[in-house]
């Protein structure tokens, strides 16, 4: 399927807004703010002075002090997501460093054997409420408050930027409704296949990004996977193995022996192939040794 942006590129948001509403919230919220909380909620708002779904706001203490700027949302019990610990502009190129700080952040750390990761982390990132996974040469991302769905087509232009060759959206999570948000799921730039071969751990896998849950693969459990094998003995029971990501990463023999159980039927057709993919690609010892395991399960 292909899609391509529609209309021309979005202002940059402060040119939405250029004087950002100013929220006030009580000294407890202050103090959460103080502290490097990322959050500020709905009973420590004050005053909101009219700001509007997804706007970007100036965020004060009770005596007008500046404690950054955030997205405000009109439902969410989480009511602020704050952007920065400044009084700074959120524009285009507010989000643009972020993203490549992260893509940078990751392509540092992750193995050469891996082309799939979480390349945005939401605020462990600085970019509340901001899901992006990178499976190869595409995105999925997940906008789940009211401020970044506002923002969603700064973040595919900046993806296309960067060269992936499509963009997926899977807002199809149920904590959108928290925000009043719809939940839908497509293509949203350049052209992406049904299924994709990706590379996880030394190990093939075929991701389905429209259907699969969450984006196609359990990105956040990635580290996981591969810690798993310093555990495993022996016969292992792989139960919810939507992925059946952790059957084939079990050690020889057991690989050949673990049973898979899952609600959901495409599952265990994913499963068989998984298991066929790593044994076809004689990589399961190398990419499971001990030594190359993390300590513990993160």
């Amino acid at each position: 399927m292909r899609h391509s942006p529609a209309g021309p590129a979005p202002p940059l948001l402060t040119v939405d807004n250029p004087a950002p509403p100013l929220v006030r919230v009580n000294r407890k919220g202050a103090d959460r703010a103080a502290s490097g909380h990322p959050w500020i909620f709905r009973s420590d708002v004050l005053e909101h002075a009219g700001a509007r779904p997804g706007d970007v706001v100036k965020v004060v203490d009770p005596r007008g002090a500046t404690l950054g700027t955030a997205h405000y949302s009109s439902t969410s019990q989480i009511c602020l997501r704050l952007l920065s610990i400044r009084d700074e502009p959120i524009t285009r190129e507010f989000f643009d460093r972020r993203l490549a700080a992260a893509l940078d952040y990751r392509a540092g750390i992750v193995p050469p054997d891996t082309d799939v990761w979480r390349m945005v982390y939401g605020e462990a990132d600085q970019l509340p409420a901001l899901i992006i996974d990178r499976y190869g040469r595409y995105a999925v991302l997940q906008t789940l408050s009211q401020g970044m769905d506002r923002a969603q087509d700064v973040f595919v232009r900046g993806l296309l930027g960067m060269g992936f060759a499509g963009i997926v959206e899977r807002n199809d999570v149920a904590v959108r409704a928290k925000e009043a948000l719809p939940l839908k799921s497509g293509v949203l730039a350049g052209e992406v296949p049904g299924a994709i071969d990706v590379l996880m751990n030394g190990l093939p896998w075929r991701a389905d990004l429209l259907h699969a849950q969450k984006t196609g693969i359990f990105l956040d459990q990635r580290e996981n996977y591969l810690a798993v094998a310093g555990y495993a003995r022996g016969r292992a029971l792989d139960c919810f193995t939507l992925s059946s990501l952790c059957s084939p990463l079990t050690p020889a023999p057991a690989s050949s022996m673990t049973p898979s159980c899952s609600i959901r039927p495409p599952s265990p057709k994913r499963a068989l192939l998984a298991k066929a993919l790593s044994a076809a690609t004689k990589k399961l010892t190398s990419a499971l040794s001990v030594s190359s395991a993390p300590a513990a399960f993160s």
